[in-house]
């Protein structure tokens, strides 16, 4: 069971941490907190934006399950 839940939990968990190092380290100094602030915090956005870009289309419901709108 506990391989599962790290299956399960890594990605989510990696993403989070990475944020945090970001969000820290741009509090900390500039420079090269400020580059690795850019470089944590990019990441995941980039994430976002592929899982955005690159998702399957929605497909429609099958006619059975399509609600039927009363004729007026």
């Amino acid at each position: 069971m506990r391989r599962g839940l790290w299956m399960i939990f890594r990605w989510p968990l990696l993403i989070g941490l990475l944020s945090a190092i970001g969000l820290v380290s741009a509090l900390l100094d500039d420079g090269l907190y400020d580059a690795l602030s850019w470089f944590c915090l990019g990441i995941p956005l980039a994430l976002v934006a592929r899982a955005v870009l690159f998702a399957p289309p929605a497909q429609a419901a099958p006619a059975a399950h399509r609600r039927r709108l009363p004729h007026s």
